[in-house]
């Protein structure tokens, strides 16, 4: 049977985070600008910095965690389809359970972007559906169609994280 393995099973909870620590680090750093030395300024401005690379190499593993759930089931045959269209569920699943959690935790999630996310799901589901009907001739072109809809669903889940729609 297969199984999809997430390497970071609480990338929900790590976009909440990131906002919590970026907020944070920006009142922090305007309260200790307006009272503090030039030396306390400059290490405000390290850690921050510091804060900031963390932050980007969190959403990179993200991204490296979507990338290679796909990269788990791109070879799959026609003969194979039920456990690639059950690993791909899964895999939505739990992204669908974190966008969830996400968006439940902070206000900075607007409604475009859960909007979209719950539409891309829409429309993968829709194409897991042909997939697990797809003869032979059929499955290579399915499984473009699913990889396309995968993807609109990755970019719509990292808008979630964005804050910025």
């Amino acid at each position: 049977m297969f199984q999809i393995h997430i390497t970071n099973p609480n990338s929900g909870a790590i976009m909440k985070t990131i906002k919590q620590i970026t907020l944070l680090l920006g009142l922090s750093a305007l309260i200790l600008f307006m009272g503090c030395s030039k030396d306390t300024e400059e290490e405000v401005g390290e850690a921050y910095d510091a804060v900031a690379a963390d932050t980007e190499r969190m959403a990179d593993e993200t991204a490296d965690r979507i990338a290679g759930t796909w990269n788990d089931v791109a070879n799959y045959t026609a003969d194979q389809k039920e456990a690639f269209v059950n690993g791909v569920e899964q895999a939505y699943a739990k992204m669908k359970a974190e966008a969830e959690e996400s968006w439940n935790e902070s206000d900075d999630v607007s409604d475009e972007a859960k909007q979209s996310f719950q539409s891309a799901g829409e429309n993968l589901m829709a194409s897991l559906e042909e997939a697990g009907e797809a003869t032979e001739k059929g499955w290579e072109a399915t499984k473009l169609s699913v990889k396309a809809a995968w993807d609109d669903l990755a970019e719509a889940y990292k808008e979630l994280g964005d804050g910025s729609n």
